[in-house]
């Protein structure tokens, strides 16, 4: 290297010289890559078309049983997972941590929130049922205030979020063929508290009547889509009621609601329509 292009040692030197080579690297590390080398490695970062956001352990591992071959993407603190190409398009998944705060990373064109959920109407829906949200309902804002008989009135003030055309066709679509778990497709509830309360479970069915269910992250999921600007689409499949025996045959009712919303998506995913 000449006196040209010498830089601080703490600093990243780049020397192309007259040669086919650049030098990228610390002074006291310098390692060399040619031309050709550096447009293959750009060529090889990861462009998804769908990318599927897990939480827990369980949706995660459902998710990865589905797909015979997978690889690990480091990219900053995250760990994404190449899951390859499924009908034309590419698929990483990614998990996030619980709750709305969760889902506040870089998102792709199209991304599905999937896993557990509690139900809504035990009379009606099973354990294990999939639940499609054509809208997510914000329930954490609100307004309280006394009645005139000093009753407790609730007034929603959350957001809420239609999901995109584009994801509800793709998954209407497939359910016509799907020969799995029964799949309901309506407003799902989502906020912050992990609701194991019979009571409360049933404010919540009072003031969102057409709700079929809800969760912690998807409230979160819809707000960094929206920023991004991408498609997303929220599956879940029932692992309890919220009814205060959430315990109950906890880890067993998750792994099948886990393992059928992944299947139904995988489903969807396959008969094409996801990529760029």
């Amino acid at each position: 290297m000449n006196e040209d292009t010498k830089q601080d040692t703490s600093t990243y030197n780049i020397n192309f010289g007259h040669s086919e080579n650049m030098v990228i690297g610390s002074n006291s590390q310098m390692n060399v890559y040619s031309r050709d080398d550096l447009l293959a490695k750009q060529a090889r970062q990861p462009r998804a078309d769908v990318l599927l956001v897990t939480t827990t352990q369980i949706e995660a591992k459902a998710l990865l049983k589905l797909f015979s071959r997978y690889q690990s993407d480091f990219r900053g603190d995250k760990t994404y997972f190449d899951l390859g190409t499924t009908a034309d398009a590419s698929v990483y998944m990614v998990r996030s941590e619980m709750g709305a705060a969760g889902h506040r990373n870089a998102l792709s064109r199209g991304c599905r929130d999937g896993g557990i959920a509690f139900g809504l109407k035990p009379e009606e829906q099973e354990i294990g049922d999939i639940l499609v949200s054509r809208q997510v309902v914000d329930y954490e804002s609100q307004k309280i205030k006394s009645g005139p008989q000093c009753e407790t009135l609730i007034f929603s003030r959350g957001d809420r979020w239609t999901a995109p055309p584009r994801m509800i066709d793709r998954f209407s679509n497939g359910a016509l063929n799907w020969q799995g778990s029964a799949v309901q497709f309506g407003p799902m509830l989502s906020g912050a508290k992990l609701v194991d309360h019979q009571g409360f479970r049933d404010q919540l069915a009072q003031r969102e009547p057409e709700a079929i269910g809800g969760d912690m992250e998807a409230a979160g999921l819809c707000a960094a889509a929206q920023r991004n600007k991408v498609d997303w689409i929220v599956v879940k499949a029932i692992s309890d009621w919220a009814d205060g025996n959430k315990a109950a045959d906890k880890d067993q009712r998750q792994t099948t609601a886990a393992m059928n919303a992944a299947s139904f998506t995988v489903h969807v995913l396959q008969m094409g329509g996801f990529q760029r």
